[in-house]
């Protein structure tokens, strides 16, 4: 994570995925990390997750989220994603306080 800035980072769980939101370091952005594991992955599996990259590379349009880059780190795919502030960013931010404070 050496473009983002680790020291604010908040990691989720959503449907047994875990996505950070981080800073942007160049410009202090929100981004969304999308980490998938890849070590335990199938052939296919890792495909399909090599896929889904190639597939956001070619969205664009305003009511999709916006594709950055994917890169390797720690053994999982991790996909940098625009961060879109909503319903389901409240949802993220609740749950993250809500695990923050069980501990």
């Amino acid at each position: 994570m050496l473009l983002y800035n680790v020291s604010f980072h908040t990691p989720y769980s959503i449907l047994d995925r875990i996505v950070h939101l981080c800073r942007r370091r160049s410009d202090g952005a929100l981004v969304i990390l999308k980490e998938i594991p890849v070590e335990q992955m199938t052939r296919d599996e890792r495909l399909a997750a090599q896929n889904e990259c190639q597939v956001l590379k070619l969205l664009n349009h305003p009511n999709i989220i916006e594709y950055y880059e994917n890169f390797l780190e720690d053994k999982a795919l991790m996909i940098a994603m625009e961060y879109a502030p909503g319903s389901l960013s409240i949802f993220i931010e609740l749950q993250c306080w809500i695990s923050y404070n069980a501990t």
